[in-house]
């Protein structure tokens, strides 16, 4: 992690309810405050991943009161500003939007703009969070079976869903 963590700064953009908000915010290293609910975090890969995350997170929490998050980190080059990613914003949010629509579940899906993704994951994820990711099924390396990886290495609970 960096040392210089007080200046650590992304763009953070939540969709909730049709509600868009959007601030930069600093991240401090301070662990997530305790939630009343349990949560259970589905890591946007892709939208053929995320979808099989999306339904296998839904089966898992059926009948029961946990809440659903769908985290979104776009890495952004140095040479642009955070405020202007390479992919547009409207396209992404377009993208989530329309994903958590067709599931027709109750998701908060959060977009975080940072120059890390996986330092932004370990950051924003509480201590041994449960985290779905849909990846495709591959004997290559992935970035999403990276990711898996190092979540899985830092105490996190992570399923695996594979797609063809």
């Amino acid at each position: 992690m960096s040392s210089d963590s007080d200046s650590w700064e992304m763009l953070v953009l939540t969709l909730t309810e049709g509600i868009e908000t959007c601030a930069l915010q600093g991240l401090r290293v301070e662990p997530p405050p305790r939630q009343s609910r349990c949560r259970v975090y589905i890591v946007f890969t892709d939208l053929k991943g995320s979808a099989a995350a999306l339904e296998v997170a839904a089966e898992l929490t059926a009948n029961l009161e946990i809440d659903l998050a769908m985290v979104a980190v776009q890495t952004v080059p140095f040479v642009l500003p955070l405020s202007d990613p390479p992919v547009s914003l409207d396209f992404k949010m377009c993208q989530l939007r329309d994903l958590i629509k067709s599931t027709g579940l109750q998701v908060q899906a959060t977009i975080y703009l940072c120059r890390d993704d996986t330092e932004t994951l370990l950051r924003i994820l509480p201590p041994a969070a449960l985290v779905v990711m849909g990846m495709k099924k591959s004997r290559l390396p992935s970035r999403a079976k990276y990711l898996a990886g190092v979540l899985e290495r830092h105490s996190h609970q992570v399923l695996r869903v594979t797609y063809y």
